[in-house]
């Protein structure tokens, strides 16, 4: 088994030297998931897109702002329209390699037009089952954990459970699996430690048991969850069962957008939206990552820029650079003016 050192949790911006990067991106949908996935060799994966709504106003244009063509592979992890319902715009919006669900029979609107959708693109389609492997390029595996051949009750219980991980630094994304399914996956022996934890279903009291958390022992957890949700999301029981394990937790109703991203050994996590290079001031741009006071002034002094390759031109800017910058940087609204210029 690869071992796990500890992934230093850096909540701050700093300039390194540029090297292999797997980025992690939580996105705010509100009340929902939808977590993107880019490898150390620009591979793509998407796990869930919120509802249909956030699909539309929030990941399909944040994969577009990231340059995003094609998204090599899709994951539903259960049938519920704050998970699948916003993966409808994004198999619009997009090239899709392959889908990955977890198989559960489920009659509403919006599943029968996901998988509909899924049909008539004719997109491969898998259901794994816990054991199997994912092949995804730039990350060292992707481990499916659950769920097992024998369905359980609840459509959380049945989430698809990832765990990827990159050199030295796992991830669990357990979907919305809660305590029956979480007991399930701790009989079964498979890998669970990971130092970054999504935490299942919004933190909801019936996930995130302390035998299933003290087995995952995550330094970073993150929570889904929309601001002042009718459910009571995040539990206080949850949040103290991390807090016991002495975990860092981050929530998108609070942050906003979160980006962990990782060399493998150690993580850098950026909160809150991406920085408008049109409109940020000096020191803004300063503190982005590869940026300094030197090339800071050159961006300001270009503005304004109509895309973000257009920073390739700026001198000291090569494509390292703007790798580290993705995800981290916006062109505001004049991008969408200079769309309608011939």
């Amino acid at each position: 088994m690869k071992r796990l050192i500890g992934c230093l949790v850096l909540l701050l911006l700093f300039a390194s030297a540029a090297v292999a990067q797997l980025d992690v991106h939580f996105l705010d949908v509100g009340q929902g998931d939808s977590i993107l996935i880019i490898t150390s060799q620009e591979e793509t994966l998407l796990i869930d897109g919120g509802t249909e709504d956030a699909g539309w106003r929030v990941v399909v244009p944040y994969l577009q702002d990231l340059g995003v063509e094609k998204i090599d592979l899709v994951v539903a992890t259960h049938p519920h329209v704050d998970h699948i319902g916003g993966l409808l715009p994004v198999l619009a919006a997009f090239p899709v390699g392959r889908v990955i669900a977890d198989g559960q029979i489920h009659t509403t609107r919006t599943y029968e037009r996901f998988l509909t959708a899924i049909l008539a693109k004719d997109i491969p389609f898998h259901t794994p089952k816990g054991g199997e492997y994912i092949e995804l390029a730039g990350v060292d595996e992707i481990l499916v954990l659950h769920p097992g051949e024998d369905l359980l009750p609840g459509l959380n219980n049945n989430s698809v459970v990832l765990r990827l991980v990159y050199k030295d630094v796992a991830f669990l994304f357990p979907g919305d699996l809660e305590a029956r399914g979480e007991e399930v996956l701790l009989t079964r022996g498979l890998p669970l430690g990971a130092q970054v934890l999504k935490v299942a279903h919004h933190g909801s009291r019936t996930s995130s048991t302390s035998a299933f958390l003290q087995a995952v022992s995550p330094r970073l957890g993150i929570i889904q969850v929309g601001a002042d949700n009718v459910y009571g999301h995040p539990d206080e029981a949850t949040l103290a069962n991390l807090k016991a394990l002495g975990a860092t937790v981050l929530r998108t109703d609070e942050h906003g957008r979160i980006l962990v991203r990782t060399d493998g050994r150690e993580c850098q996590v950026f909160l809150g939206p991406p920085v408008d290079l049109n409109a940020a001031s000096l020191e803004e741009i300063q503190a982005l990552p590869g940026i300094g006071p030197v090339l800071a002034r050159r961006i300001v002094a270009g503005r304004p820029f109509c895309s973000i390759d257009e920073l390739a031109k700026v001198p000291g800017i090569g494509p390292g650079t703007l790798r580290k910058l993705r995800g981290l940087i916006t062109l505001g609204e004049v991008e969408a003016g200079c769309a309608s210029v011939p």
